[in-house]
């Protein structure tokens, strides 16, 4: 996700310095809210889009995202009692140098205010990794998540956008999948087929990502060490409308070894299964 970065990080107390070289964190005491980011800038990839917010609860998350960039100061410990909201800002120059100036949690939708202190004459765009800490119990309290930069909106989404795979019900139940649709899923899986076309690449790998990550933060029995190469995508039943229909492995748990001969029936239509795996669709938001 982030490639080619010269890591540039700032601290700000009442006055902003900037200092190249070394990971800073930065912090602003002022008002109600104290802001403590960090700030990483990198280069820019041509198709480089701004409305990636991700939730980090871990540091193998952390480590999953940022890879060799990510600040040692969020370690295990750091994550015993708070998170991280990782977001991305392009600046058109160079020169530019934003903060985060303050944040507030009202009505479960958390407002995050960005502010330019600095504007530069360099044609060159720059990306910023906006990382900012937040308390455990601050996360419980907010669904939404708006970014404002100098009093406009930039960018807004939820905090569970990507994180999840929907059953067949659910899918059907938030109209992601019609009744066509189902019904030709059900004539792959019920006949031991799959679709002829194939998966790019970098689908499944965001599959297995998000795989690992949901059961890194299961509830009930979390996997700490979960990692995307220890899933793989056992069937494929097609793209439809951007809705990706597949069965998964489950590395951590074994299946009984007894076949299993259970029916779900989603909208009149059975689908029959020999294990206790089951036949999830995944909403590949940013596909366009």
């Amino acid at each position: 996700m982030f490639k080619n970065k010269t890591i540039k990080l700032f601290l700000m107390l009442d006055a902003l310095l900037f200092c190249l070289g070394g990971v800073v964190g930065c912090s602003n005491p002022t008002g109600s809210d104290k802001v403590n980011a960090t700030y990483i800038e990198m280069s820019c990839p041509e198709d480089t889009v701004d409305n990636e917010l991700t939730l980090v609860n871990n540091h193998l998350d952390l480590l999953t995202l940022l890879k060799n960039d990510a600040p040692e100061k969020y370690n295990d410990s750091f994550f015993e009692t708070k998170s991280l909201l990782i977001f991305k800002i392009t600046e058109p120059s160079g020169g530019n140098k934003s903060e985060i100036k303050s944040y507030e949690i009202i009505d479960k939708t958390l407002s995050i205010y960005v502010k330019t202190k600095q504007y530069g004459i360099a044609e060159d765009a720059r990306c910023w990794v906006f990382i900012l800490e937040l308390n455990k119990e601050e996360i419980e309290t907010f669904e939404c998540i708006k970014i404002f930069k100098d009093g406009n909106e930039i960018m807004n989404g939820t905090t569970n956008e990507t994180k999840s795979f929907y059953t067949l019900q659910e899918a059907y139940n938030e109209s992601l999948l019609n009744i066509e649709a189902l019904e030709k899923i059900a004539a792959y899986h019920n006949n031991g087929r799959q679709a002829k076309d194939k998966l790019d690449v970098e689908i499944i790998n965001k599959i297995k990502e998000i795989a690992a990550y949901n059961w890194r933060n299961d509830e009930l029995t979390p996997v700490t060490n979960a990692k995307a190469e220890d899933f793989m995508i056992t069937k494929y039943y097609g793209t439809y409308n951007d809705i990706i229909v597949f069965m998964i492995n489950n590395p951590y748990f074994e299946s009984p070894a007894e076949d299993f001969g259970i029916i779900e029936t989603v909208a009149g239509i059975d689908f029959y299964y020999s294990s206790i795996d089951r036949i999830l669709a995944f909403e590949n938001i940013n596909s366009n």
